[in-house]
């Protein structure tokens, strides 16, 4: 196991006992060396007959005892006279200030590795704090498993700054793109009323309700977008027929979609769910708004609902324009609208599918949109059959062969 995958702890457990071992093999080291030297100053300064008996003893052989005493007085005389105690003592007051030192720096060096990641993470919160969260955290090898997720998880963060950063910049000029044509004309209508150059009418009265119904409902979907994806705003979990909403959702909008001239073909299986009925019914009335506002051209419009154990699915398919593959996901972007058929002459606010989505996940579901065969586009909305606050992973490789889409 490398060190980069051990625990904090660990490592400085392994380190203190690393500083500890090399503080001591310093030390023990530098009074072998100093013993050994001065063992070999003694014995150069032994005479002749001194330097015999002590071969004698090396060898185990009986002496005199005036000769043993005679050596003995030679390394008493050496040891005291000769300033070798003293000399010890100087070694060992100067190993322990080398052991010191050696300790301390390699402490130092040990303490650099390791809260090298740390003081990465604490100067990126600096430069958050001020402001900048464009930067790059580089990465550091040798840290602790803790550090290096952390170093991982700011990176998350700071790139989830970022985004919220770019997001809030692009939805403040999108809101303000989307309110100033009608407040433009509110504007001029009503100081053209208040110049004398127009006059009330029923034709101007019912325009002007228009632009008010347009800047309330981009507040209304704001609102509900915001307490959404926030986490605010909590779903109701109650039993939920699925089939009986999909009917009311139908009965209050088909006059809209009969002046449209729009087809209604219906695959509708039985399901029972635990969800919040009122943002159902808003998310399907989304769904096909979009449908009937972009794909209207296709005159038809196929809505389907089915189960496979775990969750509910629940479809709205065209045969208008459809989608390209690279703005699936797009659609679902706060204020998107492709280069063509998605524009705001159609009328749109951008937000529609974006609630869908964010009414979907706070049911611990998902959206998805894919291709309605050859031509035309269908929306997918999938819930849990039971109320969940968890994502959903699951994707319907082949959603034709569950609703029957042409």
């Amino acid at each position: 196991m490398s060190s980069r995958q051990w625990k904090l702890r660990t490592q400085l457990s392994l380190s203190m006992i690393f500083i500890a071992l090399t503080a001591l093999g310093v030390f023990i080291v530098g009074m072998v060396t100093f013993y050994l030297v001065a063992q070999d100053i003694w014995l150069t300064s032994l005479n002749v007959a001194n330097q015999a008996t002590l071969q004698a003893l090396i060898r185990d052989e009986t002496i005199s005892p005036d000769a043993l005493t005679s050596l003995v007085s030679a390394f008493s005389i050496y040891w005291g006279e000769g300033g070798y105690a003293q000399a010890e003592l100087a070694a060992l007051v100067a190993l322990v200030t080398i052991a010191a030192l050696v300790s301390v720096v390699t402490g130092m060096l040990v303490a650099r590795r390791l809260s090298a990641p740390i003081e990465s993470v604490t100067r990126a919160a600096h430069e958050i704090a001020q402001g900048n969260l464009r930067l790059d955290i580089p990465e550091i090898e040798g840290g602790a498993s803790e550090t290096q997720e952390l170093l991982a998880a700011f990176r998350v963060m700071t790139q989830g700054l970022e985004k919220a950063e770019r997001e809030a910049t692009e939805s403040s000029a999108a809101i303000a793109h989307e309110l100033r044509t009608p407040l433009t004309i509110l504007r001029g209508r009503l100081q053209g009323l208040g110049d004398g150059a127009f006059s009330l009418s029923k034709k101007m009265t019912d325009g002007l309700i228009a632009q008010v119904d347009s800047l309330s409902r981009i507040v209304d979907e704001l609102g509900l977008l915001s307490r959404l994806s926030a986490g605010r705003f909590v779903p109701q979990s109650i039993e939920v027929d699925l089939v009986e909403e999909v009917e009311r959702v139908i009965t209050t909008m088909r006059p809209d979609l009969d002046r449209l001239g729009m087809r209604m073909e219906f695959s509708l299986k039985p399901v029972d769910l635990l969800a919040d009925p009122v943002l159902i019914r808003r998310a399907l009335a989304a769904l096909i708004e979009n449908a009937s506002r972009y794909a209207a051209c296709g005159e038809y419009l196929k809505i389907g609902t089915f189960a496979d154990g775990q969750f509910a699915y629940l479809s709205v398919a065209d045969c208008g324009p459809g989608i390209a593959p690279s703005d699936r996901d797009k659609v679902f972007e706060r204020w998107w609208r492709g280069e063509t058929s998605r524009n705001r002459s159609e009328g749109g606010t951008g937000l529609g599918l974006s609630v869908v989505r964010a009414i979907s996940r706070a049911h611990g579901g998902d959206t998805e949109a894919q291709s309605n065969g050859e031509r035309g586009a269908v929306f997918i909305l999938k819930l849990p059959l039971q109320s969940s606050a968890e994502g959903c992973e699951k994707t319907i490789a082949n959603p034709h062969r569950f609703f029957g889409f042409r």
